[in-house]
């Protein structure tokens, strides 16, 4: 006989567009949402007590806990909390940061734009997205992905030149999900 509590941390994390595994009833009947985080009002632990914040920051920067035996992130059940729907797309920060999770902050978005509302990468030499050291010609390079295509947007002699440049492209591309540079 399969043991159903090992079955369950054997699980994988839930799919994007999953059917949920949690309701919203169920949800409002354990916490409750203020000013962008949500508390304990009937804990199922003996160490949480009531009033208490939900979960704790994790290694990625995003709020997240147990509830049920299951983990969850804390911006997707307040998805669910106020639209009563286990969000079928990725729950996206408009702001970038992880941890902001008032519901005017959080809006669903594809991986595409999800992409592009985020961060430069690191180890670069330049710190804007989308610009690029390009020694063959000893200066900057502007670029952006659109479509899986990429867009040439020039050479500069200035990393920050450079980062207008993208910036100016990305906002006409990418519309409301463009994270600037500058």
């Amino acid at each position: 006989m399969i043991n159903a509590r090992l079955v369950a941390y054997t699980q994988p994390t839930i799919a994007v567009g999953a059917k949920a595994p949690i309701s919203q009833s169920l949800l409002k009947e354990h916490l409750e949402y203020r000013d962008g985080h949500l508390y304990w009002i009937r804990p199922r632990a003996k160490c949480v007590k009531v009033g208490q914040k939900f979960g704790c920051i994790n290694k990625d920067g995003y709020v997240s806990g147990r509830l049920y035996s299951k983990t969850y992130d804390e911006h997707k059940l307040i998805w669910l909390y106020f639209t009563g729907e286990w969000a079928t797309m990725i729950v996206d920060h408009k702001n970038g940061i992880r941890n902001d999770n008032r519901i005017g902050n959080l809006r669903l978005v594809t991986r595409q734009q999800n992409r592009f509302n985020s961060k430069a990468n690191t180890g670069t030499k330049s710190n804007y997205k989308g610009v690029t050291w390009y020694s063959n010609m000893k200066k900057w390079r502007a670029r952006l992905t659109h479509n899986g295509k990429p867009i040439h947007l020039g050479y500069y002699e200035c990393e920050v030149e450079a980062a207008e440049a993208y910036d100016n492209c990305a906002n006409k591309v990418h519309k409301e999900f463009t994270r600037k540079n500058l």
